[in-house]
């Protein structure tokens, strides 16, 4: 297996920072708005599962990414759909965060600051997935799709 270049590394570390800043600032916004006991509970645990979600499938885009040859190429062919979908989300949850700056800044409510940290953390991890799984699909592509009179 090869070392991840920098090429490699940036989506999956997209992926697990965006993972970390999106977790700590649900359970930042659930405490900084004075929610009860059981919501902030509640939050917790769905921000452990995201996180724990994240980093798995982050984990396994970089095993993926330092394999050599066909070993690298996913078993299917990543659906260009999951492709757009990820990067439509990717794209509402940057406008998201952007807007949630603007309330940020306009209400100086600490609420709103760590929910913001959730929406930079979010987009920034379907960012990276996104890269990630454009990748796999170009890989595969260039692997399995090729012009069969260029081959003789």
């Amino acid at each position: 297996m090869a070392q991840l270049g920098l090429r490699d590394q940036w989506p999956v570390r997209a992926m697990q920072s965006g993972g970390v800043l999106g977790s700590l600032g649900m359970i930042g916004g659930q405490i900084a708005q004075g929610s009860t006991l059981g919501q902030v509970i509640f939050t917790v645990i769905f921000a452990i599962i995201f996180l724990a979600a994240i980093w798995l499938l982050a984990i396994g885009a970089a095993r993926r990414s330092r394999a050599d040859g066909t070993e690298r190429l996913s078993e299917r062919e990543p659906r260009r759909s999951v492709v757009i979908g990820l990067m439509m989300m990717a794209v509402v949850m940057w406008l998201a965060a952007g807007y949630g700056a603007f309330i940020a800044v306009l209400w100086q409510a600490p609420a709103d600051a760590w929910l913001e940290l959730a929406y930079l953390g979010i987009a920034l991890c379907a960012t990276g997935a996104t890269v990630v799984m454009r990748r796999s699909r170009q890989e595969w592509l260039a692997h399995y799709r090729r012009d069969w009179p260029s081959e003789g």
